[in-house]
């Protein structure tokens, strides 16, 4: 195990670095991060129901969640949610913390292992919390479930600082299998953490130090058959999932998913072509450095260098097959999926940072040196323009991932009153009737905010604030000549400057009061709706339309009122 004192000052530029680039991502996680559970969220609603009875069981905690074997997740799930009456904004700050700690390890791991000048450090770390903190994978600042998958990355970027820290070697070892433990019964991907570290606790191993070192050799091939027989135990795959053969089914499609998948970080939108060549070319790059690692394995200094960077592209490379293995099924189109950049994105930065001390190893012998300095402004400039092109088209894809879950929000509160599939489809697609009674649940404990609304009178939910705002307007009403009547016009919440999060229609029953006959949560600020006229409860009826806010539970009514007549 190495042990070695940093040489290098801490310098505050590198906590503001790494705060400047966050902040964005600290606000977008407070500006839109949703206060509402979410797809596999609704699965931990029975632990919140069972905590409240006082029935909550460790065996629970333990239980298999999807593919997941989740218990450190599950624990921090359950006590912030006992806190926070479940809101899960909170969970998403949990997220954006993990985000900040990876970056401060890789902060601290760059100044003991690489040697070039201070500003280079600075624009290296400029660049990897460009890809830390990118909005490109949205899907993880605004869903809390994604706690799941940065539990690994945290527990083996302090893994790898651990082993570089001058803490003593006995205590060193001992958090290393804490943190192991933790890795791998949290995420699918969370064992990789043995095989990961092994190089840096126990290499070089030699005849001067194996008869010390077996000892610990085996505690931790039994630490990692514990911890990995504990998350097989009673394992079964879901079955909504594909079958893992598929990998040797299609190897073709195989092969291009995993490239696909490697490349995402540094690929431009969904663009197959381009991100399938950055995969090649990245592990291409990362492939290259570990043939120039082995030419120079008598390199001590280098050797320590370049290890770390190695590990950490391993991770990506590692994690990415096992996705690979997985998911192909579902087709090539899902590796841009950007919940994976969490785990993908870590092969870019030790490919940056392998370049980096490469150029930095061969400016000592390799004339003229400007060559280096040249490729590493390249590389860096290249990558810093890829991440500025991607930044707006990523804030907008968060946007609409935020504003898909707001009207998902809607047809929840509505849920007792509405067509399925105008809530089932959007916020939790399994099963509409374990959806209800699990919103129920939820809504009793005072875990919906707002709860579920309890009536189809509109007035009781009419807001009475921003009277003077300006909500949109019921343009048209239109009878069709199949028993239907059309109904369109706008409707936004201006005081959020978005689309309604549902469009309310209404019609007067015969004590006037506005009975709910239709919704729609498209999410569309221009609404068209069609509706039966047997669904009116009177004729003729006045007819009336609201704009739905799903944060307050309040709805607006909308300028103009039609008449339907007979």
């Amino acid at each position: 195990m190495e042990s070695r004192k940093s040489k290098h000052d801490f310098h505050p530029v590198a906590p503001g670095i790494i705060l400047i680039i966050a902040a964005p991502i600290f606000y977008y996680i407070l500006r839109y991060g949703v206060d509402v559970p979410y797809w596999d969220q609704w699965e931990y609603v029975g632990f919140f129901d069972h905590l409240s009875k006082g029935t909550l069981t460790l065996k629970e905690l333990f239980s298999q969640q999807n593919e997941y074997r989740q218990l450190f997740p599950n624990i921090i799930f359950v006590c912030l949610g006992r806190f926070t009456n479940w809101n899960v904004r909170y969970e998403m700050m949990v997220i954006f913390g993990m985000a900040v700690i990876v970056s401060f390890n890789i902060f601290r791991l760059s100044e003991l292992t690489f040697k070039g000048s201070k500003w280079k450090k600075y624009l290296l770390l400029i660049l990897a919390n460009l890809l830390i903190f990118s909005p490109a994978q949205f899907e993880n600042w605004l869903f809390g479930v994604q706690i799941v998958y940065f539990v690994p990355i945290v527990c083996l970027t302090t893994g790898l600082l651990l082993c570089y820290s001058s803490i003593k070697k006995q205590w060193i070892f001992f958090y290393c299998i804490v943190l192991g433990s933790i890795s791998t019964l949290s995420s699918a991907n969370g064992f990789l953490y043995w095989m990961i570290l092994f190089p840096v606790v126990f290499m070089p191993i030699n005849k001067s130090n194996m008869i010390n070192l077996w000892p610990k050799i085996l505690i931790w091939i039994f630490a990692a058959t514990i911890t990995l027989i504990l998350y097989l135990y009673n394992y079964h795959t879901p079955g909504n999932h594909p079958a893992i053969f598929e990998l040797f089914h299609d190897p073709l499609k195989s092969f291009f998913y995993f490239f696909n998948l490697s490349g995402n970080p540094v690929g431009f939108g969904n663009n197959f072509q381009r991100s399938f060549w950055s995969g090649l070319f990245l592990v291409a790059g990362y492939i290259l450095f570990i043939a120039y690692f082995i030419r120079h394995l008598r390199d001590n200094e280098l050797n320590r260098q370049l290890k770390v960077w190695i590990l950490l592209g391993s991770y990506s490379l590692l994690t990415g097959l096992l996705i690979t293995l997985g998911r192909v099924g579902f087709g090539v189109g899902q590796s841009f999926s950007s919940r994976y950049l969490a785990f993908t994105l870590y092969l870019v930065i030790s490919v940056i940072y392998m370049a980096s001390i490469v150029f930095e190893h061969r400016k000592k012998s390799v004339h003229p040196a400007k060559i280096h300095n040249y490729l590493f402004w390249f590389l860096f400039i290249f990558l810093i323009l890829v991440q500025i092109f991607k930044y707006p088209a990523s804030v907008n894809n968060l946007k609409a991932y935020h504003n898909a879950i707001q009207h998902a929000k809607a047809g929840l509160l509505f849920i007792h009153y509405i067509d399925h599939s105008k809530c089932q489809r959007m916020i939790y697609p399994a099963n509409f009737a374990e959806l209800e009674k699990r919103a129920e649940i939820l809504d009793s404990l005072g875990y919906l905010r707002p709860g579920l609304i309890k009536s189809k009178v509109i007035e009781e939910i009419e807001g009475t604030d921003h009277l003077d705002a300006d909500f949109g307007a019921f343009s048209k009403l239109r009878v069709e000549p199949d028993s239907t009547f059309t109904v369109s016009g706008f409707a936004t919440l201006p005081y959020r400057n978005e689309p309604a999060d549902a469009i309310l229609v209404t019609a007067k029953n015969g004590n006037r009061q506005s009975i709910l006959i239709a919704f729609e949560n498209s999410g569309n600020p221009d609404w068209k709706i069609s509706i039966p006229i047997h669904d009116i409860p009177k004729i003729p009826s006045e007819i009336n339309a609201w704009a739905f806010d799903a944060n307050t539970g309040k709805a607006y009514r909308l300028k103009n009122s039609h008449v339907l007549a007979e």
